[in-house]
């Protein structure tokens, strides 16, 4: 596992909305890279938008500008790793 990966997974499920998380890479068509995070709220939260600015937040804050996730995702099920 990636040390950012994993610093950023023990970041957000610190907060108190956050079960688990998931960060991936995907491959634009141009050629180009981005990082999706898959979020999966504790039981009974939703991923609004407050939500998603608090984790943006908190990873810039806390690790860096570049760690924050072009896209951030609610997952519902189980995350695979």
């Amino acid at each position: 596992m990636d040390p950012s990966y994993s610093r950023l997974r023990n970041l957000l499920t610190k907060l108190h909305s956050v079960d688990d998380c998931i960060a991936v890479g995907q491959k634009l068509p141009d050629g180009d890279e981005r990082v999706v995070l898959f979020v999966k709220p504790l039981q009974g939260k939703q991923l609004e938008p407050a939500l998603v600015k608090r984790i943006q937040e908190a990873i810039k804050d806390r690790l860096s500008r570049r760690h924050v996730p072009a896209k951030i995702l609610f997952c519902d099920g189980e995350l695979s790793y």
